[in-house]
């Protein structure tokens, strides 16, 4: 219902916070640091081929470097950080953002493994998810309202130059010094940048508001205040990830014992995608929930040779899984900050290849394993029921026998555990879910 309430400025428009000089060097300068942001977004693409080599990547790990570890947290950061710009500096917060995603750049470049590499793409994710829109807010103060649409378009020329740029740059400096200097080159300007912007572009928030409170008002109705989101209630959604773990695998015994060695220890790996279904329940900030969910996976590995002479190896795969877990989580507003433990359930195959021995001596186990799993992770309600979420869990699945012969001795047994961290989205049936964006 309506109500009266705080009071709108009636006359002329606003006066420019900028002069015409001022407007055109800042857009100039958003213009080079979204050019930036999409050089080094673009340039780990150009560089793939000998990052793989030099380190040893598998196709699903360049997959996941490229895309999904730059992607998940570049998509579900953007919008808090668009919340943090309607209240705070915007040029403080775009030259905090080019800081840090040139610095993951340049880190990239020091990567000694795999995992280094995630991390560093990351960090360059959660740098760059704070450029455009406080960039585009700040446009849109600095630039008169019949002029804002040619303004934007400028703004976004960066895309196609970063991506020109980053593709030709890297190229020809991998080529001359390595991919390591490629990322140092792609990253170093943006440090230059981020000093530019924080110390050159400014804030016209005080400004406009002078402006404001010297002009006439009039009473204008607003609505009443809509109420706060609330998580409350049943939820569906898809998710999926990548998985890393161990598989240790203990000999007691066999017919062929001569030819089989102790303990192995081998690493598994791969991806998986799955859905979930749960309820939450809101006390003030505190969230409890109830959730179960099923992923079909391909997380597999083999272990070293264990007979030089043969060729034996033991395998390990993880065909599905899934957990029923509890969750206890703080609100804040339309975030969601959770840890998460309960019981895990995994359809593990297990197999030892007998190489030259032949298949008389080779044998396989499949079967479901009951564990436990605990986790963490954040989720976001972006609009109307709808939310997104990052989480990570650590699932372990007890032991697994795989026997050789009838004879109880004759066996082996594996102790599996995996790493996995995921995205998802979910809609949510419960409340009102977010009411006011």
């Amino acid at each position: 219902m309506a109500k009266d309430g705080p009071i709108a400025p009636a006359g002329s428009p606003l006066i420019a916070p900028v002069s015409t000089a001022y407007r055109r060097y800042a857009l100039w300068v958003l213009l080079i640091i979204y050019t930036l942001n999409f050089l080094d977004r673009q340039v780990v693409n150009i560089l793939a081929e000998p990052i793989k080599q030099e380190l040893g990547l598998a196709d699903w790990q360049l997959g996941m470097m490229t895309g999904l570890a730059f992607a998940v947290f570049y998509t579900v950061l953007g919008i808090p950080i668009a919340r943090l710009a309607e209240r705070k500096n915007r040029p403080l917060i775009i030259a905090g953002s080019v800081a840090a995603w040139s610095a993951f750049t340049v880190l990239c470049g020091f990567a000694q493994n795999f995992w280094h590499l995630i991390l560093a793409r990351i960090g360059v994710g959660i740098g760059e998810a704070g450029c455009t829109p406080p960039a585009h807010s700040l446009i849109t103060d600095y630039v008169p309202r019949e002029k804002r649409a040619s303004a934007i378009a400028f703004y976004s020329i960066g895309t196609p130059l970063g991506t020109l740029v980053g593709m030709a740059m890297g190229g020809l400096v991998a080529d001359a010094y390595g991919w390591r200097v490629a990322f140092m080159v792609a990253g170093a300007p943006g440090v230059v940048f981020a000093i530019i912007a924080g110390l050159t572009l400014v804030e016209p928030r005080k400004k406009l508001a002078a402006d404001l409170a010297a002009r006439p008002y009039t009473k204008a109705p607003v609505m009443a205040p809509a109420p706060l989101p609330t998580w409350t209630g049943f939820y569906l959604g898809l998710q999926g990830g990548g998985g890393w773990g161990r598989s240790d695998e203990t000999f007691f015994g066999a017919p062929n014992t001569a030819i089989f060695a102790g303990t192995q220890r081998y690493d598994i790996n791969g991806g998986f995608i799955g859905g979930v279904v749960g309820y939450n329940w809101q006390v003030d900030n505190i969230v409890f929930g109830l959730e179960g969910d099923y992923h079909w996976a391909d997380i597999d590995g083999r272990s070293g040779v264990i007979n030089a002479g043969a060729g034996d190896t033991y395998f390990t795969k993880l065909r599905g899984f899934g957990d029923i877990k509890g969750r206890l989580g703080w609100a804040a507003g339309p975030a969601l900050f959770f840890v998460s433990g309960g019981a895990a359930v995994g359809d593990l195959q297990h197999r030892y290849d007998a190489g030259a021995f032949g298949p008389a001596f080779s044998a396989s186990q499949s079967d479901w394993r009951w564990g436990w799993t605990i986790g963490a992770g954040a989720e976001y309600m972006f609009a109307q029921n709808w939310s997104a979420k990052v989480e990570y869990n650590y699932l372990d699945f007890g032991k697994s026998t795989l026997q050789y012969t009838p004879v109880a001795a004759n066996r082996s047994e594996w102790n599996d555990t995996v790493h996995t961290v995921k995205a998802g989205i979910s809609y949510h049936f419960g409340g009102p879910g977010l009411s006011r964006y």
